[in-house]
């Protein structure tokens, strides 16, 4: 099977799955929802990434004031995104980095040879030396 064809047949069910799974969530507002019953306060307080004895509201800006960070950081999750993304950009530069170079083979096929074994770049003059 060819290879165009496998990765559009792979990218075709992947869209149609998405697509159905976004439309399957439609509700006629019969359904009773789950509120969580913890309290609000128990809620913040088991959240790492908010600081403790600070005023949240002063946090919040493009420029966060000293002492607004949290003590927990990214963890293996956020390498493991880290590490996806830039695999994705690597094989993103393979891939143009491939292309391009056979566009130059292309295009050094298709330019004319001289009799002195050099090609000349326009075609027309005389053997570069």
């Amino acid at each position: 099977m060819n290879v165009r064809r496998l990765v559009t047949a792979v990218l075709l069910a992947l869209g149609l799955s998405v697509v159905g799974t976004a439309c399957g969530g439609f509700r006629d507002g019969t359904t009773a929802t789950t509120v969580d019953a913890r309290e609000e306060s128990a809620t913040l307080a088991t959240n790492d990434f908010i600081p403790e004895n600070v005023n949240l509201g002063d946090c919040v800006s493009s420029m966060p004031r000293p002492d607004c960070g949290s003590e927990s950081h990214g963890g293996p999750h956020q390498l493991i995104t880290f590490a996806v993304l830039m695999l994705g950009m690597a094989f993103i530069g393979w891939r143009i980095f491939r292309s391009v170079r056979r566009q130059e083979r292309s295009a050094d096929q298709l330019t004319p040879a001289t009799p002195g074994g050099r090609t000349d770049p326009s075609g027309d003059g005389p053997p570069v030396s």
